[in-house]
């Protein structure tokens, strides 16, 4: 759950996702790890009300073995072409190859 946490927060791999990363670090949290509480702390300080909403409806519903969405409605992060994720790089480079 922390490297999914990182991958959204940054926009490693994945579209940057504020509110999917707050939810991965909040499921990593419920231990009290102090470290995992930090990290959780730190991406909600980067989101608004809508976004901690979505957040904690997501975290609320979910139950082990369940699949939680690709994506938020309210947490995508628009990049700069600079900033594209690789794999969408990746994606875009083959279907200009083929």
């Amino acid at each position: 759950q922390i490297k999914l946490g990182l991958l959204y927060q940054g926009g490693v791999f994945c579209p940057k996702d504020i509110v999917m990363a707050h939810v991965y670090f909040t499921l990593m949290a419920r231990d009290g790890n102090s470290v995992r509480v930090s990290m959780r702390d730190g991406a909600a300080k980067e989101m608004n009300l809508k976004q901690m909403a979505e957040s904690r409806a997501i975290v609320a519903g979910w139950k082990p073995g369940m699949a939680l969405p690709d994506q938020s409605k309210t947490g995508l992060v628009k990049m700069a072409k600079s900033e594209v994720p690789v794999a969408a790089s990746v994606q875009k480079q083959a279907k200009v190859a083929s």
